[in-house]
C-alpha cells in the first residue's frame, strides 16, 4: 500500500500539454509510471513547494511553513468527501483503490471531485469498469488531484494547475463561475485538515460515453521518457516479448542511464545484432505478474529465454540479477514493470563484437606479415562506415594467430596486425582515442589448430567493445 501511495502522490513529473481525452495511451501510461519518488517527502513535510501551472508558464508558490489551526471537528479529506451527499461515486473509487488510510495522513492535497451527476453522464459500463478495476479507478482519481492546498482564487490567478500525472488543467473564469478545463466548479474551497476539495460538474479527461482505454505494459514503457533505449531495442527484435499469457508478464526495465553504463556504443552494436539483442532483452522478461511484494530473498525466477534470474533482498532493497530495482510495481492491465538501475546480463553472456554486428568476413593479411590484403581492405571499409555512422562506439582491436610457428613470433605478429588495422582506421578518419590495439598470439583459439580450416579461423582480428 505504501508503494501505491508513493506512485500516487509524486509531484516531480514534467507537466504535459493539456489533454482531455480518455483514449490516449501515452499519458495514461504516465498515470502509473511517473508518480513515485517525491511522495514520501510530501506526506511527511507539508512545507515543501506547491506547483501551480499556468497554460504557458509555471509559477511556483511556497506552502505555509506554519501549522494551520482548524476549527474543532474539521474532517480529513476522506471524511469530507464522504460527508458530501453528492460525492458518493467518487468516495466509492477511493474505496476501490484502497487508499482510504493514506488519504487520512498528514499532507496537503487538492481534489477536483466530480459530482454524482457528472459521473451519471457516463455510461453504466464505464462507471462499472471504474469500480471493478482498481487500476482504472486509480487512473480516474489521479487526474483529479494536485499537490498542495490550492484555493480557487489562486488557481484562477495562475491560469492552470498540474495534476499529479503532470497533465495541465486550465483554470479560468466564465463570469462568476470558475472552470477547470470545461467543468464548472460547483462548490469551491471545502476545507479539510490535509487539503481542499472543489466539487465540479464534469469528469476531467473523460468524455461522456467514451469507454476507458486499457493500459498495457507496452504503453506504459512508451510513456517513460527515460526508457527510450529499451523501447528502441524492443522494436528492433523480431519477437513480441511483451505478449503475455493470462498470468501476465513482468518486465525488469533498464533505464537509459543503465544502458549508458555499458561499454560505449553498446546499444548501437546490439541493435545491429538482433540475436544477441533478443537474448539480452529476453533475460529482462519473466512470465507472470510479480509485484515487488511477491519477490523473496533467494527466489529464482525463470525468464522468457529459460535463464535463471536470482532475487536478493538486503536493507529493504530488492535486487534481481545483482541489479537494484529503483522503481517497483508500475502496474498495467497485462502485467507489471519494475525499473532497474542496470542492464541484466545472463551468465556467460558477452556483448556482440563489431564482427558479429556487421557479419564481417575475416580480415586477411599477406603471409607472415601485417600487410593487409586487398580483400582485407574491403572488409575494413565496412567497419569504417559503421564507426563513422556511430561515433559513440569505441573498440578494442584484438589480433590472434594460429599455433604454427613459435609462440613469441606469433605474439609479435598478432600485435603488429592489430596495430596495422588501427592505423588503417585512423587513416580513414576514425579518431585514435576510440581505438585500442592488442595482440594475443595463439593464446585464444576458437577452433582446433590441427586442421587447415581450424587454423584459418584462429587467424583473426576481433573488434570488441570497450
Amino acid at each position: 500500500m505504501l508503494e501505491r501511495l508513493r506512485r500516487w502522490f509524486s509531484d516531480d513529473a514534467e507537466p504535459h500539454e493539456k489533454d482531455t481525452t480518455w483514449g490516449v495511451p501515452l499519458w495514461w501510461g504516465a498515470v502509473i509510471v511517473a508518480l513515485f519518488t517525491v511522495a514520501i517527502s510530501w506526506c511527511n513535510d507539508p512545507s515543501d513547494e506547491v506547483i501551480v501551472v499556468a497554460p504557458t508558464t509555471t509559477t511556483t508558490t511556497t506552502a505555509p511553513t506554519t501549522t494551520i489551526a482548524f476549527p474543532p471537528g474539521t474532517p480529513h479529506l476522506v471524511d469530507l468527501i464522504a460527508d458530501q451527499p453528492d460525492l458518493t461515486f467518487f468516495r466509492s473509487l477511493i474505496t476501490a483503490v484502497g487508499i482510504d488510510q493514506q488519504l487520512s495522513i498528514q499532507g496537503d492535497f487538492t481534489f477536483f471531485v466530480p459530482s454524482d451527476d457528472a459521473f451519471g453522464a457516463l455510461t453504466e459500463d464505464v462507471r462499472q469498469a471504474m469500480l471493478d478495476d482498481p487500476v482504472v479507478a486509480d487512473q480516474v482519481l489521479q487526474i483529479h488531484v494536485a499537490i498542495g492546498r490550492l484555493r480557487a482564487a489562486d488557481l484562477v490567478a495562475a491560469g492552470g494547475v498540474a495534476t499529479v500525472v503532470g497533465v495541465v488543467r486550465t483554470v479560468s473564469l466564465d463570469g462568476d463561475t470558475v472552470l477547470v478545463d470545461d467543468s464548472a466548479v460547483l462548490t469551491a474551497d471545502l476545507e479539510a485538515t490535509n487539503g481542499l476539495v472543489h466539487i465540479i460538474d464534469g469528469v476531467l479527461g473523460l468524455e461522456p460515453d467514451t469507454p476507458p482505454a486499457d493500459l498495457l505494459v507496452g504503453d506504459l514503457l512508451a510513456a517513460r521518457s527515460d526508457l527510450g533505449t529499451l523501447q528502441t531495442a524492443l522494436a528492433a527484435v523480431d519477437a513480441d516479448l511483451l505478449a503475455s499469457d493470462p498470468a501476465g508478464v513482468t518486465v525488469f526495465a533498464p533505464s537509459d542511464e543503465a544502458f549508458a553504463s555499458l561499454p560505449a556504443g553498446s546499444s548501437d552494436v546490439l541493435l545491429a545484432t538482433p540475436p544477441k539483442l533478443l537474448e539480452l532483452l529476453g533475460y529482462h522478461v519473466v512470465p507472470g505478474t510479480l509485484l515487488s511484494t511477491d519477490l523473496t530473498d533467494g527466489q529464482v525466477l525463470v525468464t522468457s529465454t529459460g535463464e535463471e534470474l536470482v532475487v536478493s533482498i538486503a536493507d529493504g532493497t530488492v535486487n534481481v540479477g545483482g541489479v537494484a530495482i529503483t522503481e517497483p510495481d508500475l502496474t498495467a492491465t497485462d502485467g507489471v514493470v519494475h525499473i532497474v538501475g542496470g542492464v541484466l546480463l545472463p551468465a556467460g553472456y558477452t556483448l556482440p563484437t563489431l564482427n558479429d554486428a556487421l557479419a564481417l568476413d575475416p580480415i586477411t593479411f599477406e603471409t607472415s606479415s601485417s600487410v593487409i590484403t586487398a580483400d582485407g581492405v574491403t572488409v575494413l571499409e565496412q567497419a569504417v562506415t559503421f564507426l563513422t555512422e556511430n561515433p559513440d562506439v569505441q573498440i578494442a582491436i584484438e589480433g590472434h594467430t594460429d599455433s604454427q610457428g613459435g609462440e613469441a613470433s606469433n605474439q609479435t605478429l598478432s600485435e603488429a596486425r592489430a596495430n596495422s588495422v588501427r592505423d588503417f582506421l585512423i587513416g580513414r578518419g576514425i579518431a585514435a582515442d576510440r581505438l585500442e590495439a592488442a595482440g594475443f598470439g595463439e593464446a585464444n583459439p576458437i577452433a582446433p589448430n590441427d586442421t587447415a580450416d581450424g587454423r584459418a579461423q584462429n587467424r583473426r582480428i576481433e573488434f570488441r567493445l570497450r
